[in-house]
C-alpha cells in the first residue's frame, strides 16, 4: 500500500481526445485541442490581409504588453499593418459589422522592391462597406502528437512527408480560385496548473503571440518567414507552482504563399490527476455477496483510457471481522470484493502513482456490509452479546432443578 487511502475500487483510466497510448508512457499519443478559426477574404479587400507588404520580417510590440478586458490582444507601442486587430480575433457580426472605416495605409517607398515595409498608417478611412474585416469562424481541433515525459507537438511545417497549415482548405470563404485558403486566424486557449521546467517553443508564419495569465511572453509579429522563438513559464514572474493559469495563443496567416507552424510545449499536456472508485451493484451488500470495484482517471482534458502508471488496491474492516473475505484484482480496471460477515463497513482504497511525475492520486470508498437472508436459529444467553453479531454462541445445555422457579435468560436467535 502506498500514501493516503483513495476513494474507488479498481482502475480504469480514460482522457478525451485520446488516440492511442504512448510509447512514452502514461500520456497519451494524441491531444485533439480545440481551436477557433476566423476566416477573411484573400482577395485584396481586407486592407491588413494580403496587402503588398514584403520583407517586413518580425516586428515585436504590435500588441500590447496584457490583452484586453474581454482577453484579446490590442494594439501595441509599434502597430504595424495591425491597426484593427480589435477585428482579428472577433466574429465580424460581434465586431466589425456596422463599422464603415477601414485603416489607411501608404506604401512610403513603393518604387523600392526591396522596401515595401516601410508603411506609414493614415488613420481610419470612411467607406461606403462595413465588410472589409468580415470573416467566418470555424471552430475545430488539432492533433497535437506526444513527442516524449509529457511534451507535445503540433507541425505542419510543410518539410518531408508533412503538409503546411492550410488547416481551413475549402472551409469559410473557401479557396477563393487559389491552391489554399489564405487569410485566417487562430485562437487557442488552454488552462494549466503551473509546474517547473514548463516550456514553449514555436516555429512558423506569420503573426503569432501567446499570452500567459494575461500578460505577453511570446512576441512574434508581422508578416515575415518562419522564425522560431521560445519562453520558459518559470521565467515569468509572479506565476506561482500549483496554481492555474489562463494559455492563450493568437496566430495570423496574412500572407501568400506559405504557410507554416510548429508547437512544441508541456505546457499543452494531459497526465492524470484525480481518481474516482465506483462500486457495482451498490455500496451497501450482504455478507457473501460479491461488489465490483472500478476506478476512473481523470485529467484535464476528460477521462484517461489508458493507465500505465501503477495501481495497488486493498480493504479495511473497522471492525476487524472479515480477515476471511475473498479480494480478487480481476484485472488491471477491476477488482471483486466478497465480505464474510455482516454488522460492519469495509472501507476499499486504490491508489494510482504516475510514472513520470511521481504524484499519487488516491480514493477510498465505503462498503456497508448487512445480514444476509436468515439460515437457522440457535439459542443463546443474550439478545445481543457484544461480539454475537459475528458468531453463533448457543446454550451448551439448559438445566432446571426440580424446585426452581426461575432461570437464566435465553433467546432465540435467527443467524446467517
Amino acid at each position: 500500500m502506498k500514501g493516503r487511502i483513495l476513494a474507488s475500487l479498481a482502475g480504469m483510466v480514460l482522457l478525451a481526445g485520446v488516440l492511442g497510448r504512448s510509447a512514452f508512457g502514461q500520456f497519451p499519443d494524441t491531444l485533439w485541442i480545440p481551436v477557433t478559426f476566423y476566416d477573411f477574404h484573400s482577395d485584396g479587400s481586407n486592407p491588413e490581409f494580403e496587402a503588398e507588404r514584403f520583407n517586413g520580417g518580425v516586428k515585436t510590440n504590435m500588441v500590447a504588453d496584457e490583452l484586453g478586458a474581454d482577453g484579446k490582444p490590442t494594439v501595441g507601442s509599434s502597430p504595424h499593418l495591425n491597426q484593427y486587430i480589435k477585428y482579428w480575433f472577433r466574429p465580424w457580426t460581434e465586431a466589425a459589422q456596422g463599422d464603415y472605416t477601414i485603416p489607411d495605409y501608404e506604401v512610403l517607398n513603393p518604387d523600392d522592391p526591396h522596401n515595401k515595409a516601410n508603411i506609414q498608417y493614415n488613420g481610419p478611412e470612411t467607406v461606403s462597406y462595413d465588410t472589409a474585416f468580415k470573416n467566418t469562424v470555424i471552430r475545430d481541433s488539432l492533433p497535437f502528437r506526444h513527442v516524449g515525459r509529457g511534451v507535445y507537438e503540433f507541425s505542419r511545417t510543410g518539410r518531408g512527408s508533412e503538409e503546411e497549415f492550410f488547416w481551413i482548405d475549402g472551409r469559410g470563404f473557401g479557396n477563393e480560385g487559389r491552391d489554399h485558403n489564405y487569410s485566417f486566424t487562430m485562437q487557442l486557449d488552454w488552462t494549466f496548473e503551473k509546474k517547473s521546467g514548463m516550456t514553449f517553443d514555436f516555429n512558423g508564419d506569420d503573426d503569432v503571440w501567446v499570452y500567459v495569465d494575461g500578460k505577453l511572453a511570446l512576441d512574434l509579429g508581422g508578416i515575415h518567414n518562419a522564425a522560431n522563438k521560445s519562453f520558459a513559464v518559470d521565467d515569468i514572474p509572479d506565476l506561482v507552482d500549483g496554481e492555474e493559469y489562463e494559455f492563450k495563443l493568437f496566430y495570423a496567416e496574412r500572407h501568400t504563399v506559405r504557410s507554416t507552424i510548429k508547437i512544441t510545449t508541456n505546457i499543452i499536456t494531459a497526465p492524470p490527476n484525480e481518481l474516482t472508485i465506483k462500486v457495482q451493484p451498490d455500496s451497501t451488500i450482504q455478507a457473501g455477496q460479491t461488489v465490483t470495484g472500478f476506478a476512473e482517471l481523470m485529467s484535464d482534458t476528460g477521462l484517461v483510457t489508458e493507465f500505465p502508471g501503477e495501481f495497488e488496491w486493498g480493504f479495511v474492516d473497522v471492525n476487524a471481522h472479515n480477515d476471511d473475505s475473498t479480494f480478487e484484482q480481476r484485472s488491471n480496471t477491476e477488482i471483486a470484493f466478497t465480505p464474510t460477515e455482516a454488522h460492519t463497513t469495509v472501507k476499499v482504497w486504490a491508489t494510482y502513482t504516475d510514472d513520470y511525475e511521481g504524484v499519487l492520486i488516491d480514493d477510498t470508498v465505503n462498503i456497508v456490509v448487512v445480514p444476509g437472508p436468515a439460515t437457522h436459529v440457535v439459542i443463546e444467553p443474550s439478545a445481543v452479546a457484544a461480539d454475537g453479531y459475528w458468531d453463533d454462541n448457543p446454550k451448551a445445555f439448559i438445566q432446571i432443578g426440580a424446585n426452581q422457579t426461575t432461570n437464566d435468560q435465553m433467546y432465540a436467535i435467527l443467524r446467517d
